[in-house]
Parts: structure tokens; C-alpha cells; sequence
């Protein structure tokens, strides 16, 4: 969910908690023209690979931490990045291209190895990882995976549509991701835990956890698109 070059294929792990806010809290977060669709916040901590050819999976590997808000916007349901946290000022320079908060952190995030996944996935013990800012953990989460769902029945059925609010030179508009294709490989509840502090827990506010998630999909990325200004 971060941005790479257009017509990329990307597959993505999601260990998500689900925090509830104080009543109007999601109001006064997101910026005009996008409206709340409800008092939630998704936390999210993110390993990914992008296909290529050529480079290791290492290289083509990266990692991030998002605080998302569900909202409105001038297509529908989707959500907005409070929060985007990248290891590297490349990917916060273009995470404040996109139209979201990005702040450069330390981000990790436990792993399974690709060549044992199918004789222990989904793991019968948490997973987890953490966000780091001047070497001060603010995000810490962990995840215990549970049944199957099916993406719809969850809070989390339009997570896939981000938007974005951004000013260039002097003009405010809102772009949306463009996907040429989703797919949805996998949606598990989960027992979640989660731990803020500093920035991250201020700019949340009063909030307690109350479901987790497991979530595998793949992405044909293809940019964003301009779908709006802050008039809608």
C-alpha cells in the first residue's frame, strides 16, 4: 500500500487491529471533502513483495505501518492514511505525494519463510511486530490468527480503496489508488493486542481494540487517480 511504479504487482500480509474512537473523533481527523463512516481506525502492520524480475525477494520486499480511517469520499466507501510509516524518506516523500501523513519510522514486522508457509500457515501463534520512532516504540501489536471470514462481513471490506488528500500548487484534490485487480487469498479474525504511545496514541485519542485480522491479498497496482477537489 505504499506507492511503487505504475502496473506493478504487488502481494500483501495485513496483521490489522481495529480500534474504536470516541464518538466524533473521526470527524475532526479526516480532511474535507472526506466523511466518516464511522468512529473506527484500522492499525495495520505491512510485509509485501512486488514482482520482479531480476531481484531477489529481498530486494523486492518492503515493510510499513499505517493508522487508516474508514470514510466517504467522491467514490464511495474507502479509507485514508492518518498515519503512513515507511523506513525510508523516499517512501515518506511519496506517501505525502498521495495525500497522507507520512512519517519516516522504523518498522518491523515477523515473518514466516515462503518455503515453510503451507506446512504452518495460518500459525496457531501470534504474530507481530512494531513501529519506532528516535528509537521510542509508539506502535507495538501482536495477533493471534483464528477462523476463516469472508472480507464482506468485516469492518474492513473497502481497505483496499485509499484515498488521498493533497495540496499541489495551491490547488487541493483527492485521488483514489487505482487497482487493475484485487484478489483476496485470505481473511482471518485474530485476537489482537495493541500498545501506542507518543504521536500515534494522541492523534487516536480514547480508543480500545475490538477485533483483529489476518489479511492476505494481491494487487495489480496502477497509481492513483484524481477523483475530486475539497469541494467533493
Amino acid at each position: 500500500m505504499t506507492a511503487v511504479p505504475a502496473r506493478t504487482t504487488i502481494g500483501e500480509t495485513l496483521l490489522v487491529a481495529v480500534c474504536a474512537l470516541q464518538p466524533g473523533r473521526t470527524a475532526q481527523l479526516l480532511p474535507a471533502p472526506l466523511r466518516p463512516a464511522g468512529d473506527l481506525a484500522f492499525v495495520y502492520l505491512v510485509w509485501a513483495t512486488v514482482e520482479g524480475a531480476g531481484a531477489t525477494v529481498r530486494a523486492r520486499s518492503f515493510v510499513e505501518g499505517n493508522i487508516a480511517l474508514p470514510c466517504v469520499g467522491p467514490e464511495g466507501e474507502g479509507t485514508w492514511f492518518l498515519r503512513a510509516y515507511f523506513p525510508r524518506a523516499d517512501l515518506v516523500r511519496n506517501a505525502v505525494l498521495s495525500g497522507w501523513t507520512g512519517i519516516e519510522a522504523e518498522v518491523a514486522v515477523g515473518r514466516v519463510p515462503a518455503g515453510v508457509q503451507r506446512l504452518c500457515w495460518p500459525p496457531a501463534h501470534p504474530l507481530g511486530g512494531w513501529v519506532a520512532r528516535e528509537g521510542r516504540r509508539e506502535i507495538e501489536m501482536s495477533l493471534l490468527p483464528g477462523e476463516a471470514v469472508a472480507l464482506e462481513s468485516t469492518p474492513l471490506r473497502r481497505f483496499n480503496r485509499v484515498y488521498g488528500v493533497r495540496e499541489v500548487a495551491g490547488v487541493r484534490d483527492v485521488t483514489l489508488e487505482h487497482h487493475l485487480d484485487d484478489v483476496m487469498h485470505a481473511v482471518h479474525t485474530g485476537r489482537a493486542e495493541l500498545r501506542v504511545s507518543g504521536d500515534a496514541a494522541a492523534a487516536l485519542g480514547p480508543h480500545r481494540v475490538v477485533a483483529g485480522y489476518l489479511i492476505e491479498f494481491g494487487i495489480v497496482y496502477a497509481g492513483s487517480r484524481r477523483v475530486g477537489g475539497a469541494d467533493g
